[in-house]
């Protein structure tokens, strides 16, 4: 199993390097709030869930670079493990929050990627060589819906797309 881990590592860093693309903890999406805006004030919601996201979506894709046949199943899900908890912490925002009637459809969208992307990514350890294109596949082809549901609701929202201040969500 230990060997998958070499196999995986360029196509998780891949696919999370495009999602932080540029990230890091000093390059944040700030607004200020607004009371009067419906529209603002979501987007300070979705900005206060994205911006921690954004940040151990870097540090993991980094990671996950370094990963090769002497990584182990334990590592490979600790080092997982704050993406997972931003994941879930930006799935309970979109679920929780009362979004613009304008930016509803995508966060839909987005959040029905956000789901299985947490489950791909609790499924390292249990990876092995018969599953792994199928997970890889998966994990690809949600990555990558992701990053354009997140730039429409980004966009819904009024804020700048991604990728432009290096956020992916």
């Amino acid at each position: 199993m230990n060997g998958m881990r070499q196999l995986l590592a360029v196509p998780v860093a891949v696919g999370l390097a495009l999602l932080g693309a540029a990230c890091s903890s000093t390059l944040k999406t700030t607004i200020t709030p607004s009371t009067s805006s419906p529209t603002a004030a979501a987007a300070q919601v979705y900005i206060a869930a994205a911006n921690p996201l954004n940040s151990v979506i870097t540090t993991f894709g980094g990671q996950a670079t370094h990963w090769n046949t002497q990584t182990t199943d334990s590592q490979a899900e600790n080092e997982a493990q704050p993406v997972i908890a931003a994941l879930q912490n930006m799935q309970e925002k979109l679920l929780g929050t009362t979004w613009p009637t304008s930016a509803r459809k995508d966060v839909n969208t987005l959040e029905s990627v956000v789901g299985p992307m947490i489950g791909y990514l609790q499924a390292l350890a249990s990876l092995n060589f018969v599953n792994a294109s199928s997970w890889e596949s998966s994990f690809s082809r949600d990555l990558s819906s992701a990053v354009t549901d997140s730039t429409a609701v980004r966009e819904d929202l009024g804020l700048p797309a991604v990728f432009r201040n290096g956020e992916s969500f």
